[in-house]
């Protein structure tokens, strides 16, 4: 499993957060619940949208579609395509993908509004469907990222260059039980990652550090069939800096997460609505308390029989 993060003005800066945090955590509900339903791997995920709003002095929020996704999938339901509109329902981007034999994506072709390239990337693989060189263009520049495994296929290194000199970054990892122990990711600062993992292999803890100094740590807990409960962020002074809090339907559906700061209010709100087959229909943000959404994420679905 896996786990979340401001600017401009206030406002903006709050919807900005509230994006990020919804694609990592849709990801993630949608990740286990593929693992507990027998029907979600019957589903693909066809189009998203989401709804921004604009929230006046009183508190009322006027709902607008700021963004919609539609994704294409070929006859062995891999994803063939996908295309996001804006609120005009004009193209934004459309990115193609292509797959390996055995399903994993080795090429992708992102096109803009006028049908220009703006980045793409192929991918080499080796005799264990890992990925060992991604070598690809953002803009008008080009790069090239080089992987390496140790004997149980466990990523231990990564290495992305912007041409010959220009390092973009820099990561060692290692590993205790195959499961991830440490990250290290050179340049200033020289930036380390360490997790810590109970009896069962669960993460209950990770750490971050700049130059050896401690800057954050943070603390998981699980229900009893294993899905994440509660995260706690805490700064070098071990003093609470955020805190999210998820509530589930059955101990497995994700029902609702809430953030909440170092004073103990709740800042964000996340609500999730399941269809009868326990795919995500809606997703709602709340700003705090209020009872109208700030934002509103809509799933279409295509079902395989």
């Amino acid at each position: 499993m896996k786990n979340s993060i401001i600017a401009y003005n206030l406002h903006l800066m709050k919807k900005i957060i509230a994006y990020i945090f919804l694609l990592t955590t849709t990801i993630v509900v949608a990740q286990s619940t593929e693992n507990n339903t027998e029907q979600l791997k019957k589903s693909k995920v066809l189009s998203i949208t989401v709804m921004g709003g604009t929230m006046d002095e009183f508190g009322n929020v006027s709902p607008i579609r700021s963004k919609k996704e539609y994704r294409k999938y070929d006859t062995q339901g891999l994803l063939s395509q996908e295309i996001i509109y804006n609120s005009s329902s004009a193209i934004v981007t459309s990115t193609n993908f292509a797959h390996t034999k055995n399903g994993a994506i080795n090429k992708y072709l992102v096109k803009d509004a006028n049908n220009a390239t703006t980045k793409k990337q192929e991918c080499t693989f080796n005799s264990n469907e890992l990925k060992t060189v991604c070598k690809g263009t953002e803009g008008t520049k080009s790069y090239e990222i080089n992987y390496k495994y140790d004997g149980n296929n466990n990523q231990t290194y990564r290495k992305k260059t912007y041409g010959k000199d220009s390092v973009a970054f820099e990561c060692t990892s290692t590993y205790q039980n195959n499961k991830l122990a440490s990250e290290k990711f050179t340049g200033k600062p020289l930036v380390e990652i360490n997790y810590s993992y109970d009896s069962l292999g669960k993460l209950i803890a990770k750490t971050t550090s700049a130059d050896s100094v401690l800057s954050f740590s943070f603390s998981y807990k699980y229900n009893q069939k294993g899905f994440l409960t509660e995260e706690i962020k805490t700064d070098a002074n071990n003093v609470m800096v955020e805190k999210f809090v998820y509530e589930y339907i059955e101990d497995v559906l994700v029902k609702s997460i809430s953030k909440i700061n170092n004073y103990g209010y709740l800042v964000m709100l996340w609500k999730y609505i399941y269809d009868d087959k326990s795919n995500i229909e809606k997703i709602n943000i709340y700003e705090g308390d209020t009872k109208t959404p700030l934002y509103q994420s809509e799933y279409l679905y295509k079902y395989y029989q």
